[in-house]
């Protein structure tokens, strides 16, 4: 296959004197007639011969690769050298990078088969694996301690991260360098946790990684690899990656951009205990509803199952115009939506007052313009911040931000249930109920007997405390007519009654 792409194999070493010649040794040549090649040897300050054998072998082989040799001032680890090799791709402008390791544990010869595969599906990059074929890395002298502990540990991440990958604890690895400048490697470890983490920032930004087959080979090379360690950084990190995912805890690494998930920030939450269903169910049929803060519009869609008539209003543009009957393109922080309000049966702000800088400012002016006397209703929600389950983080110390949930990194205010009735209250509406949302547990851990039970267990924890056990508050209210209604209500009924005495 020949292409125009830029490819650097990057070779990681250290104290790899005994290794390095053999391995550039390897590599095969005809890389260079498919990919414009170029091999950068990094030697993280090592205390013996490596940098200098590694020179020597780069002008030996000078006539058939091009081969720059750089080294560290300082020692900075396996994910410290891997850093300083992502930033020199993305700085010359690689298209293509491969990890290889100067101890020649992974073989150079299979180069070729592993580009391919990055090459032939639209993913971020290739693992090579040494459990996709059985037993091979028994056959290969991987200790049966470290294969029983690398299938442990990939079967517990497996679970938590929801992917089939044969093994995450292989070396060996191929990456798109466009991918690799949407992620924040820079944030990440510089010890041997630092492979984990761009997997998982890769994941987080939406990208997908495959896996090729690799030989293995255990030679007697010397291992700086603290397994046990190791095991207990790896699942520690795999635990933030699910708690930043689910919203309980917000990670600056996995904060990445996601081009294939632009634009939707929230997920259709119906078919469990939900602020959707609840609030799904609180309208019923045949209504008119004013969703301010609709998002991408997919509730308004569901409304309209329900042969509801809705209208959208949202800062952002809604994807499909079609979900809604129609859409008003209105930031809710610098403006109240202009249109009549007269004609709609119920008007939504579903976790919209915690985005808003003012959120008594806007329920203010949304009072002048709705109406009193009517059934219209207005239905509010917003995370609980005095859930318990928040609070006891609290007490130890931990107060965390998250992706989503009650501490949204976006949020600008947060609510409790005294403070959110106070809210409506004060901005002039009289609550006709409050609901208790429980925990999306479901959400979280799939629609099972687990996650069923939970739930149900909340759902009555909430009718004994519900300003404790509520994840998410629902008010449910209507405008309250203000002096003046009731001013002009009085004489109107005044002057029915003179007529009777008359």
């Amino acid at each position: 296959m020949s292409t125009n792409l830029r490819l650097l194999i990057l070779i990681v070493a250290y104290k790899a004197e005994g290794t390095i010649r053999d391995v550039i040794k390897r590599i095969p040549v005809g890389l260079s007639n498919s990919f414009d090649t170029q091999i950068l040897i990094i030697d993280d300050s090592s205390n013996d011969s490596t940098y200098a054998l590694a020179k020597e072998a780069s002008i030996e082989y000078a006539e058939n690769l091009s081969i720059e040799v750089l080294r560290n001032p300082q020692n900075l680890g396996y994910g410290g050298n891997q850093q300083v090799g992502f930033q020199y791709a993305i700085q010359k402008h690689f298209d293509l990078i491969a990890l290889v390791h100067g101890d020649g544990q992974y073989a150079p010869e299979i180069l070729p088969e592993l580009l391919n595969e990055l090459l032939r599906g639209d993913v971020a990059g290739v693992i090579g694996s040494r459990m996709l074929v059985r037993r091979s890395a028994l056959q290969g002298g991987m200790p049966l301690y470290k294969y029983v502990g690398n299938r442990i540990l990939t079967l517990i991440q497996n679970k938590i991260l929801k992917k089939n990958l044969s093994e995450f604890h292989s070396g060996y690895r191929l990456y798109r360098v466009a991918a690799l400048k949407r992620i924040p490697f820079d944030r990440n470890t510089h010890g041997f946790n630092f492979d984990t983490q761009v997997c998982y920032q890769l994941f987080a930004a939406g990208e997908e990684v495959t896996e090729f087959p690799i030989p293995t080979y255990y030679g007697d090379e010397i291992c700086y690899v603290d397994g046990i360690r190791y095991a207990w950084e790896v699942l520690i990190e795999t635990g933030r990656w699910w708690a930043h995912q689910v919203g309980f805890y917000y990670d600056l690494r996995y904060a990445c951009s996601s081009p294939r998930h632009s634009g939707v920030h929230y997920e259709q939450k119906l078919g469990f205990d939900s602020t959707h269903e609840y609030i799904q169910k609180i309208i019923g049929r045949s209504k008119s509803v004013l969703d301010l803060g609709c998002g991408s519009g997919q509730f308004g869609e569901a409304l309209r199952a329900n042969k509801c008539r809705v209208i959208g209003v949202d800062k952002n543009n809604l994807p499909h115009q079609e979900k809604l009957d129609g859409f008003y393109k209105i930031d809710l922080d610098e403006e109240v939506p202009p249109m009549c309000m007269r004609e709609f049966d119920y008007v939504l702000l579903m976790d919209v007052v915690e985005h808003l800088t003012s959120p008594e400012g806007f329920l203010l002016d949304l009072f002048a313009r709705l109406h009193p006397w009517t059934d219209q209703k207005i239905v509010i929600s917003t995370g609980n911040v005095n859930f318990l389950l928040s609070r006891i983080l609290i007490l130890f110390g931990m107060f965390n931000y998250g992706s989503r949930g009650i501490l949204d990194i976006t949020h600008k205010r947060l609510f409790n249930l005294h403070s959110f009735k106070r809210l409506c209250t004060q901005t002039g509406y009289e609550i006709d109920n409050i609901i208790g949302v429980p925990a999306p547990f479901q959400q979280v851990l799939g629609k099972n007997w687990l996650s069923a039970t939970l739930s149900k267990g909340n759902r009555v924890l909430i009718k004994l405390w519900q300003a404790g056990f509520s994840w998410q508050l629902i008010i449910v209210a209507r405008r309250r007519p203000s002096p003046e209604n009731l001013l002009l209500a009085a004489l109107g009924n005044s002057q029915g009654q003179d007529g009777l005495v008359e």
